[in-house]
This record gives C-alpha cells, structure tokens and sequence, in this order.
C-alpha cells in the first residue's frame, strides 16, 4: 500500500510540474510577446536610431556616429538638430530659420535672417549660396531652412529648399560616438 501512495504520489508531483512549466512557459511568452509590442511601438513613434553618414555636421556629428532621434515632439526652434528626409534619402541638418522668417546669403559668406547677419557658434567656414541658389527666400507655414554645420560640403537648403514638417523625422536627442574614427 505504501508503495502504491508513493507511486501515486510521484504521479502527482509530475503532473503538477508539467502544469507549473506550462504556465511559467505561457507567462514568458506573454512577456515577450509584451515586450516587442512595446519595443514596436517606442520605436516606430516615439525614438528611432540613425547612423551619419558623412561630413555635413563636423564637428558636431562626425561620420559614423549614431544619432537617437526623439519623433515625438513635434515643435522645432533655431539651433535644434533634426533628421529630415529629402529626395529618398535622409540627412541631418541644424534650424537657422523657422516659418516667416526671410533667409539670404551675402557675397562675403554670411547668413542674414529677417536682415540681420545671424552669429553662429561652432561655424567655421563661410556659408555660400549654391549653383541653383532659391535664395532670397520667405519661409511659409511649416517650413524650416536648415544648414550642415560643415558648410563647405554639406547638402542642405541651400541645394533643395526649405524642409517642411512632414518631412522631419524628429529631432537628435542624443549621439552616440564612434570610437573607431
């Protein structure tokens, strides 16, 4: 008889244990299941990571960096740093002038906003006007103009015009620096 109570008894055990390891199995699939909708949703509306390539916005960002792009916010000011896409291809870019404001560029390579020769930080070169230059030009509603801060070599609104708002991706929160350059 004892044996027969522990036999049912191991019986009993096993059973139980195949049970906990279902539902232990059943709750790490949920979390995992949990998990990639979260990690879906945070990067396809709220932060995206994009790799620079490039010069346009030496010494800021160099080649090779990773910029963590914030797309929530929606609000763009002077000097914020932004991922926009133009032309299929996507480019990072600083604001120098938002919606109303009149941009042109003289001939000694500085940049008038509203008439006002506009001092910049961290600029080192002269800012041109390209071949097939728009310039002067009046932002409209949801219009930004925007400049590489290496400006000798970098494609921005100077070669393509203004980059509306549907355009931005989001702005650069963060940058996560190569170390191998």
């Amino acid at each position: 008889m004892n044996k027969r109570r522990k036999m049912t008894g191991e019986i009993i055990t096993e059973r139980l244990n195949k049970i906990y390891f279902r539902q232990d199995l059943y709750q790490l699939i949920k979390k995992i299941i949990f998990i990639i909708i979260i990690l879906f949703v945070l990067t396809e509306y709220v932060c995206v990571f994009q790799k620079n390539t490039g010069n346009a916005m030496d010494p800021s960002i160099k080649d090779g960096d990773l910029s963590l792009i914030y797309k929530f916010d929606k609000t763009y000011g002077i000097g914020d740093v932004i991922s926009f896409k133009k032309e299929d291809k996507k480019y990072i870019s600083r604001i120098i002038a938002t919606p109303g404001d009149r941009i042109d560029i003289n001939d000694e390579g500085q940049v008038l906003i509203n008439g006002e020769i506009i001092q910049e930080e961290g600029i080192f070169f002269e800012t041109y006007k390209s071949k097939n230059s728009i310039l002067p030009i009046t932002l409209k509603e949801n219009e930004y103009f925007v400049l590489g801060d290496m400006r000798d070599s970098a494609k921005d609104s100077r070669d393509f015009g203004a980059v509306t708002s549907s355009e931005i991706i989001g702005k650069i929160i963060y940058i996560f620096r190569n170390k191998n350059v």
